[in-house]
């Protein structure tokens, strides 16, 4: 037959000069001479033939898509619009049966070329292509705007830069002239007081001199006499000294920049410690053993806290060596400061929780009890921050507290009702614990000796560090000894260089003295001196100065003893 001399070939590079053209109808490449027979065949003179180099030219996906089913290599007949694809004969039997409305696929693909279809496709594509190229110019035109802009911003920047260092040059000159005329005007007025104190020092020096010349030559007429006068020169010296310290003379100076570039000089309570009062003795002094009967308290000032929109719960007090007074605000939650004329009141410190009680350590350092907090706090009072905070467990409440300067004692309440009194030293290690009986809620210590208050049964104790107790006092003795008054709630506790013990029962607004030994007691103040509801008291033993605070009411009462 003559189709038998058609050549059946894969498409190769080479074929494309060997079998110069491709009849799609037959999938077969043809040579020139097959070709000629081709198209005079009957059966295939219809077919289109393509060069085979205008095949190559089509995508690969159309290449490798032959004109026979894939699965049966069957020719495609049909085109099924329900699947949107072509199919052989034996596709319809296995896949296309109910299939309706079928089509011819020669009927389908005589005007694909010109179908809606293609006109949409070429559309789209072109419409595709144009925002393409679009959005291309757009971004490369984006590229040019953002590089113009970049560097515009490069040059405001220098501007600002150039800006900036001016102001900054004149904020900076401004500053330092400023700061040149603080530090003159400083460096003026401690160089005067610098010569004031040095004349007084070089007069103490002579009179210091005198002394000892006089104790060295002079005669016993001569040198009473000449100690009266020495004496009062003394005294006046020291008065001017005591004056510097009250009057904020000897006040740290503070010098620093805020934060709007401005000079700042700021006042901080002088931390260097003086003895406070020197008192010039008559030449001939008998030394008298005193009695609690020879305690006169003289008022020497009364202290008003501001008023403020919630009352004062004061449960704390304490004398400081400068003479400042710290009082401990528990409901709102603050350590109050004041000079002893009751002046320059300041907030030092707001805490977490509600403090107790506060005592003197030593070097500026102060301690304060936080029982909701479970803590024991150490203040610097010159920076007003915490330095240690002593952690006595979840367990633990510390109330009243007091210090020798080599360690801390604090009245502690531990777990359900037991009491006990610990012994810290200065890093808040305990050293030894006193297991007490009862609500404990002061303590106080002097000369290896400890004492404590006991609200719960109304009684006094005093008792070696170990524990061993010494004596006590209850309400009973008490009745008998001051008088048919019942006393209830002894609360702070305070002890002076005569060993005599000031307790203040708050319910009684008293402050009652009692003996060393325990033995005697009496009232000492009363209602009448205007306390009322004492919660605690503190006794500064180098002045003999006593300060008693009110609980509510914001009044602190100093007074000579």
């Amino acid at each position: 037959m003559f189709t038998s001399q058609f050549h059946h070939l894969r498409f190769s590079d080479d074929s494309i000069i060997r079998w110069p053209r491709l009849t799609s109808k037959c999938d077969t490449f043809l040579c020139l001479d097959c070709d000629k027979h081709h198209s005079r065949n009957k059966s295939s003179k219809q077919h289109k033939t393509l060069p085979s180099y205008d095949f190559k030219k089509l995508p690969d996906f159309i290449i490798k898509t032959g004109n026979r089913c894939p699965d049966h290599d069957q020719r495609y007949e049909l085109y099924c619009p329900n699947h949107s694809d072509a199919c052989c004969l034996q596709c319809f039997t296995e896949k296309h049966q109910n299939c309706k409305d079928l089509k011819r696929l020669p009927d389908i693909l005589s005007d694909i070329k010109s179908s809606t279809s293609m006109t949409r496709l070429e559309n789209d594509l072109r419409d595709a292509k144009e925002n393409c190229e679009s959005i291309v110019i757009y971004l490369k035109g984006r590229l040019s705007t953002i590089l113009k802009q970049k560097t515009n911003a490069i040059e405001q920047i220098h501007v600002i830069r150039t800006s900036l260092n001016v102001h900054l040059d004149k904020l900076e000159q401004r500053m330092l002239m400023e700061l040149d005329s603080q530090h003159t005007k400083l460096k003026t007025k401690t160089e005067k007081l610098i010569d004031q104190i040095e004349t007084q020092l070089s007069n103490l020096k002579h009179l210091h001199e005198d002394n000892e010349q006089m104790k060295n030559y002079a005669t016993g007429l001569q040198t009473f006499i000449g100690l009266k006068k020495i004496a009062k020169m003394t005294t006046e010296e020291v008065g001017n000294l005591q004056k510097l310290t009250q009057s904020g003379e000897l006040d740290e100076l503070h010098m620093e920049l805020t934060c709007f570039g401005s000079v700042s000089v700021t006042l901080v309570p002088c931390s260097l410690e003086l003895k406070k009062e020197v008192e010039c003795q008559v030449p001939i002094s008998v030394t008298t053993v005193k009695t609690i009967n020879d305690i006169s308290p003289v008022l020497r000032q009364k202290i008003k806290l501001p008023n403020t929109t919630t009352n004062y719960n004061i449960t704390g007090c304490q004398i400081l060596p400068n003479g400042h007074l710290l009082f401990v605000d528990h409901d709102n939650k603050q350590l109050i400061q004041c000079n002893n004329k009751g002046n320059d009141i300041e907030r030092v410190m707001v805490f977490r929780g509600k403090p107790y009680c506060v005592c003197y350590i030593k070097d500026n350092t102060v301690a304060v009890t936080v029982p909701d907090r479970h803590q024991i706090v150490k203040i610097d009072l010159v920076s007003e921050e915490i330095t240690t905070t002593i952690r006595r467990g979840v367990a633990v409440h510390s109330y009243g507290i007091d210090s020798n300067g080599e360690c801390i004692i604090v009245a502690e309440s531990f777990g359900f009702n037991k009491n006990i009194v610990s012994i810290l030293d200065l890093d808040g290690k305990v050293v030894r614990c006193v297991d007490m009986k009862g609500e404990l809620d002061f303590v106080a210590m002097f000369e290896n000796k400890l004492y404590s208050t006991n609200w719960e049964t109304s009684m006094v104790l005093c008792m070696e560090e170990n524990g061993n107790k010494l004596w006590e006092i209850d309400t009973k003795k008490l009745e008998t000894q001051i008088g048919n008054k019942e006393f209830n709630q002894p609360m702070g506790i305070a002890i002076d260089n005569n060993q005599f013990i000031y307790v203040a029962w708050k319910t009684n607004n008293t402050i009652i003295i009692i003996s060393p030994n325990g033995l005697s007691s009496r009232l000492l103040l009363s209602e009448a001196d205007g306390i009322k509801n004492p919660t605690d008291i503190s006794v500064d033993r180098e002045t003999q100065t006593l300060l008693v605070s009110n609980r509510s009411d914001g009044c602190a009462f100093v007074f000579k003893i």
